[in-house]
């Protein structure tokens, strides 16, 4: 009998990743997820950009992974909340992706790179894994052994995940991940 191969993780920012901030924003999802009654459909079709849905669609119809959020929207929303939006937003297959351990929270002033740190000693079994953040919230990432291993996409404030970065995804995604030679 032969081992399944571990299933790979991606964490996942929101913010200029999937979310250009331009129509729409967090404080309007915010406000449609505590209020539905006020969501419009404009909401959930302009919140995300199509090319970043596309993208993430793609990686997991080919890999499969657990999905982590590592966003900031950690600390004002909860899983259903994430469940709902994903789902009317184009990225169901993100929502039914989600890890058992969903969320990597963490304290006050943690950086991107300790959240996702720490999240990895306790629950990491050698998968690979890729990192969808952005050079704002996951500047502790930018000179990491993550983004020097080729483990991590790092987009540019407003352009989001694109095209281009199809290719690193999909190698962090074919590599299994030791902690202790993040250079593999």
């Amino acid at each position: 009998m032969t081992k399944s191969p571990l299933r790979p993780i991606i964490f996942l920012d929101i913010d200029d990743v999937l979310c250009p901030n331009q129509l729409y924003g967090s404080s309007h999802v915010f406000d449609a997820l505590y209020n539905p009654e006020r969501a419009s459909t404009e909401l959930y079709e302009g919140l995300f950009s199509r090319e970043s849905i596309y993208v993430l669609n793609q990686l997991v119809a080919e890999f499969k992974p657990a999905v982590v959020l590592t966003t900031s929207w950690l600390l004002l929303l909860q899983q259903h909340h994430f469940l709902a939006l994903f789902n009317r937003s184009g990225l169901s297959c993100v929502a039914s992706s989600l890890h058992d351990c969903w969320g990597a929270f963490g304290n006050l002033g943690d950086s991107r790179l300790q959240v996702i740190d720490d999240w990895l000693v306790q629950h990491h079994s050698g998968e690979p894994i890729l990192v969808l953040d952005d050079v704002n919230s996951g500047q502790s990432l930018i000179d990491s052994f993550l983004v020097e291993s080729g483990r991590a996409v790092l987009c540019e404030e407003g352009s989001c995940l694109k095209l281009e970065h199809l290719p690193v995804a999909r190698e962090a995604l074919r590599r299994p991940y030791s902690h202790s030679h993040p250079w593999l």
